[in-house]
């Protein structure tokens, strides 16, 4: 069973571009690296699998 925590990140104004570092805990799966971004907008992101095999898109 998969369970995501829903939490707000704020990434503050003076910071210009970042990047993503998505985890499951327990997985097999390799930590998942997404960016880089531009700090200009809100951001969503969907997690889709289970603890074995899993995914993240926006």
């Amino acid at each position: 069973m998969a369970v995501a925590t829903h939490k707000c990140e704020v990434i503050p104004d003076n910071v210009d571009s970042y990047c993503l570092v998505f985890r499951v805990n327990y997985s097999g799966e390799d930590d998942k690296w997404k960016g880089l971004f531009t700090n200009n907008g809100d951001q969503c992101w969907h997690f889709q699998g289970s603890e074995d095999k899993w995914s993240v898109y926006p």
